[in-house]
């Protein structure tokens, strides 16, 4: 491996543990790193220590500059998410590019900013109840009512 990282995430129920290989800008993933990092995964939870361990889940992450267009039916697979290479009830192998994971990021955080920048005013409140709940309003509450106006009883 050129860098390893490793985390580990416990909670009540569960554990997830995550390696992450970063390969030098020079290398550009083929079957051989693809076989390289499903050979660590499994050794890894084929481990006496790792083995059979109930509600443990290992991510392993391949990320790469680039990666060989003969790869791409590996980890472009019908109804998987796109960079799942190998999915077994233990771990999951992945392979990502820089420009991938950037990519991810930004629109995240791009959806983040605009949740953030949303502003609940009153007027936006009353607007999305009686356009959402509209039919469990009571007809003298549902209209328009000023600040001034009292509350029906």
């Amino acid at each position: 491996m050129d860098i390893l990282m490793f985390r580990s995430r416990r909670d009540e129920d569960s554990t997830e543990r995550l390696v992450i290989e970063l390969k030098r800008p020079t290398v550009e993933v083929g079957k051989k790193e693809l076989d390289q990092i499903k050979g660590y995964a499994r050794a890894i939870v084929d481990t006496p220590q790792y083995k059979g361990v109930e509600g443990c889940k290992w991510r392993f992450y391949l990320i790469t500059y680039d990666y060989s267009d003969k790869i791409l039916r590996d980890i472009r697979q019908k109804d998987k998410p796109a960079g799942l290479l190998d999915d077994q009830d233990e771990y999951e192998v992945w392979v990502k590019s820089w420009a991938e994971i950037f990519d991810t990021a930004e629109k995240k955080l791009l959806f983040f900013q605009r949740q953030l920048n949303y502003e609940a005013t009153d007027a936006r409140v009353t607007q999305h109840l009686r356009e959402s709940y509209s039919r469990f309003i009571p007809e003298g509450l549902a209209e328009d009512q000023g600040p001034d106006t009292p509350v029906a009883s």
